[in-house]
């Protein structure tokens, strides 16, 4: 037994020691390949000084409005890089390798070192940190601007003097804009300025005088050495958050004590109401704050301060914390855990990545309480650790400049997502990396970057579906994905300032996070698909995203059916000109509309809505409505509740994504399909609104409906629903039970097919479409419909699964109401869509009813067919007029009054026998005299009315009731030479029929 503890725990070892990342953490080996890196000491020793110090301080990654765009200045200890002479400061290109082109002529001295930099929105260069250099006979100390190619620009505070800077060291910078007329705040461990005595902060004009207005001097002034300066706002005039070493601030003469962290007003004074009464930052020896975060925006705003303490306002918390904006401790943040551990503790620096998750930097080997590879560790928004970052051994080696070796003194983002990591350090995950690396952040493997002026970044455009291993980054302009073109992204970052833009019939799918900063668009029937349902896949950034959602061609008294594929959507401001009282949800237990007035009511995420159309809308003239979604798009796994009351159980439900869904997949989920019934029912707006009097005569046949077994439509030649369920669009549904849960996944979403907004045959396609390629299914569509356009379908197939009792997945119920509807009959239900079971047989009967709401002359047509029934006839027999009639062959026309028919009509697949089909009526003869019809009641049988009508169903002849004759006939019929039916309403209310030839 301990032999083979003892082996698990090298085998442990060796695993954890030995092998390099993937994803998350793992190196990334295409920068700076040669791993040669930055060395100190004499630059011309053969071979290099590995023991002298050559730490990286501080790095910048050029803008994307820069002609130097991702290449990278990094500033320290270091007199060399890759065996190339540059002290202090070199530029690399974006892979890692030196760029030659940069100065390399500015001399510094030894002993020497450059702490800070900032890259000017000029491309000018201004360094800070304990040196001195001259050129043309001027001198700067502790600070200087360079010119974008590296050397010294004297025109830099040139009123000064030949002597510039500062009598002490310079460790932190603020640009107080991104122009070149921006000034900025400099920090460090000084007293005069130029020769102007003033305290450790002071602020100046983008020429380098000091600004007029800012108090600084030896009475008001941190204690100690300022390192880190940030602005609490976007304004130049924001009030001016500062940290590093000090215990206090020299406030006039008087001392407050406040920790290492303190906020000042814009005229350089103390801000006595930012943590009032606190401590501060305390604890640790050689304390200090070394880097301030302010986030001003979204769900995790708040300013976040790195360094070296133990306590906040008292209250235990090492190495990173968060404050609110006033700065007092969010004591919730990383669960009010310890933070980091270790011999060392300090946290020298951070970086926010797009998901807001944080990525420190320093020398710790701890995160609380847990033992992690040194010097870096991944957080998630909350303060956590994120386990998913994988560092492997970690960072180790180095020249122990400051607090130990391996120590991560810098971390800056690039545009593709990874991060520059600078420091004191010779390896990473047992790779040779000298003060300077690279490390993915992200599963995704590529880059696909786009900036305004060039386009996407060497014509890379991710549009393989097979790879779906790009970080796709929108760093400036507009970018739009045009019409028909799908994009693939494993995760999508789009920049402040930034644009995409998804055209129609367009989409872009995401498999990873979305972070957008800037503006994204998805225009009418374009897509945004997300794969993973975790929610921190879901848009983390504060950017806006907006879906366009056209209607088809809307009168004013029209409604269209809604859904919300964003969060926190309300009614009215999708539709703001809509009658107040015309906002409607559906409620189960009352089987009725509710009426949300004013539509002051968020859309609940899964949930339909109808609205009408505005007030602005023509009453007769039908025209498109633009609706405008805008929120946070919905993602993931989403759950609504349905309810079923006795025997009312219909819920109307919406898409909740900002692209298609596949129904079927909804329906058939494990988590839906003992809660919903299997047939799903979309409003197609097909009857118009009466322009006169203003009725709502929607009918329940406006209905489509679908499940496994077929779909329906609503109009002749109308687009049957191809199962993909589009963004925007809601559909009724029934429940199984009550108060129930079911969920919508990001499984269930599509790419394609988010054109079917559902609308009427014209705005679809001229003929009827149906998915007659399914050869596992044979089916039949019928057809009713009457003189006035009234029209409703029914379908019956025969397929594998489906019995000739109720289906839950084959079986769909008739919506009831008063229009003509057509319905086949179920054990105890009737059907729009009805399933059949396998093997068919040609002695098969379905029967049929219909409601018709006013009498007159109904059709009966076959309107598609597939399968078995290529080959096979169907007939439809009328138990009324004793009539079959082939459908192959046309439409079955008959009279009706008004009313219910319970199995009138039947589909049957076999031609009855003779004996059947003309069987001698008892107490009735017919004949044919002339162009007339006689009749002849026997006995005491008494005529009361008479109908005759051809073989296809048409009415020829029809007398007046109350004829209480046992003789009649008929007055002039074309004759035809056909088998005409002879219909005989007996006074005693027999029904009697004759076929004759005529």
């Amino acid at each position: 037994m301990k032999t083979r503890i003892l082996f698990t725990i090298l085998f442990a070892m060796v695993a954890f020691a030995g092998q390099s990342q993937v994803g998350p953490g793992e190196i990334d080996n295409t920068f700076n390949s040669s791993g040669i890196g930055a060395y100190g000491g004499n630059p011309s020793a053969v071979p290099l000084d590995a023991t002298a110090d050559g730490n990286v301080y501080k790095s910048k990654v050029y803008p994307a409005t820069s002609v130097h765009k991702d290449k990278i200045l990094i500033v320290g200890r270091f007199t060399s890089y890759n065996g190339v002479a540059r002290e202090y400061i070199a530029r690399l290109n974006a892979d890692g390798t030196l760029d030659t082109t940069f100065s390399a002529t500015t001399a510094f001295g030894s002993s020497q070192y450059i702490y800070c930099v900032e890259i000017l929105a000029n491309d000018k260069i201004l360094i800070g940190g304990g040196f001195t250099v001259a050129a043309s006979g001027i001198t700067y100390k502790n600070m200087a601007r360079l010119n974008s190619d590296g050397t010294l620009d004297t025109t830099f505070c040139s009123a000064a003097g030949t002597t510039r800077g500062t009598n002490g060291v310079v460790h932190a910078f603020c640009p107080l804009g991104t122009n070149a007329s921006s000034g900025l705040y400099i920090g460090g461990d000084f007293s005069s300025y130029s020769g102007t005595a003033c305290g450790r902060v002071i602020k100046l004009t983008s020429v380098g005088a000091l600004a007029s207005g800012f108090l600084t001097s030896s009475t008001n002034t941190p204690t100690g050495e300022v390192r880190t300066i940030v602005l609490q706002g976007t304004s130049p005039t924001s009030k001016v958050l500062v940290g590093g070493f000090f215990a206090g601030f020299n406030n006039g003469g008087t001392t407050v004590n406040q920790s290492r962290i303190i906020r000042l007003n814009t005229d350089g004074s103390l801000d006595t109401t930012f943590n009032s009464g606190g401590a501060g930052a305390t604890g640790g020896s050689d304390g200090a704050v070394f880097q301030i975060a302010y986030v001003g925006s979204g769900s995790y705003s708040g300013i976040y301060v790195a360094g070296r303490f133990d306590l906040y306002n008292g209250v235990a918390r090492k190495g990173f914390i968060k404050l609110n904006t006033s700065g007092a401790l969010v004591t919730g943040f990383n669960g009010g855990a310890a933070g980091t551990g270790g011999t060392y503790t300090h946290v020298f620096c951070f970086t926010i990545q797009p998901d807001n998750k944080f990525i420190l930097g320093g020398n710790f080997t701890q995160w609380n309480g847990t033992n992690i590879p040194k010097a870096i560790v991944r957080l998630n928004p909350d303060g956590s650790r994120d386990t998913t970052f994988l560092t492997g051994t970690g960072f180790s080696g180095g020249t122990s400049v400051y607090q130990g070796v391996a120590v991560i003194r810098d971390i800056q983002l690039q545009s593709d997502s990874k991060i520059i990591v600078g420091g004191d350090f010779t390896t990473y995950d047992g790779n040779p990396r000298r003060m300077i690396a690279r490390i993915k952040t992200r599963e995704c493997s590529l880059a696909a970057v786009y900036y305004e002026d060039t386009g996407w970044d060497g014509g890379v455009i991710p549009t393989d579906p097979t790879n779906e291993n790009y970080y796709v980054s929108i760093v400036s302009g507009t970018c739009t994905i045009p019409s028909g073109t799908n994009v693939y992204a494993c995760e999508l970052d789009i920049k402040p300032g930034a644009t995409l833009l998804v055209e129609h019939n367009a989409s872009i799918t995401v498999k990873g996070v979305l972070m957008n900063n800037g503006y994204f668009q998805i225009d009418d029937s374009g897509s945004l698909i997300q794969i993973k349902d975790d929610a921190v896949n879901a848009d983390l950034g504060d950017g806006m995203f907006k879906v366009i959602r056209n209607t088809k061609p809307v009168r004013r008294y029209d409604f269209t059916y809604w859904a919300s594929p964003v969060e926190n959507q309300t009614l009215y401001n999708l539709s703001p000109n809509t009658l107040a009282d015309k906002y409607y949800k559906f409620n189960t237990a009352g089987n009725n509309w509710v009426t949300i007035m004013n539509g002051a009511e968020s859309m609940a995420t899964g949930q339909g809505y109808i609205i009408r159309a505005p007030q602005s809308h023509s009453i007769t003239a039908p025209s498109v409505y633009q609706a405008t979604f805008i929120g946070r798009p919905n993602n993931g796994l989403l759950s609504t509740t349905v309810y079923k009351s006795g025997t009312n159980s219909w819920n109307l439900l919406g898409n909740p994504y900002p692209s298609s869904i596949d129904i079927n997949s909804f329906l058939n989920d494990s988590n839906n399909s003992t809660k919903l019934g299997g047939t799903v029912y979309i409003w197609t707006h097909n009857t118009a609104i009466n322009p006169q009097t203003g009725v709502y005569s929607y009918v329940s046949s406006d209905y489509l409906a679908y499940n496994k077994t077929a779909g329906t439509v609503t109009s002749p030649g109308g687009a049957s629903f191809n199962g993909k369920l589009a963004s925007g669009q809601s559909f009724f549904v029934e429940a199984l039970a009550n108060n129930v849960s079911v969920q919508f996944k990001n499984s269930m979403r599509s790419s394609t097919n988010n054109t079917q907004f559902f609308r009427t045959s014209a705005q679809n396609s001229p003929n009827a479409s149906y998915d007659v390629e399914d050869t596992t299914k044979s089916r039949v569509w019928l057809n009713i419909t009457n003189a006035n356009g009234a029209f409703h379908q029914i379908a019956v197939g025969y397929l594998a699964g489906a019995t000739n009792g109720f289906d839950r997945d084959y079986d769909g119920k008739v919506f009831s109401g008063s229009s003509l509807t057509l319905y086949s009959v179920g054990v105890n239900e009737n059907y729009v869509i009805q399933g059949r079971a396998l093997p068919f047989k040609d002695t098969d009967e379905v029967e049929l009813g219909y409601t018709n709401p006013s009498q007159g002359t109904l059709t009966i047509s076959l309107a598609q067919f597939d399968g078995l029934f290529t080959e096979q006839d169907v007939y439809i027999k009328d138990a009324t007029t004793n009539m079959v009639h082939n459908l192959k062959n046309g439409d079955y026309q008959f009279t009706s009054a008004a009313g219910s028919f319970h199995k009138r009509l039947k589909i049957i697949f076999k031609v009855p026998s003779q004996q059947q089909y003309l069987g001698r009526q008892a107490n009735l003869t017919a004949s044919a005299r002339e162009n007339m019809v006689q009749l002849k009641a026997e006995e005491d049988a008494l005529i009361n009315k008479v109908e005759v009508y051809d073989v296809t169903g048409k009415l020829l002849f029809v007398s007046n009731e109350g004829l209480n004759s046992d003789s009649f006939e008929t007055t002039s019929i074309t004759r035809q030479n056909q088998l005409i039916l002879v219909k005989a309403y007996m006074v005693d209310g027999k029904i009697q029929t004759k076929k004759i030839m005529f």
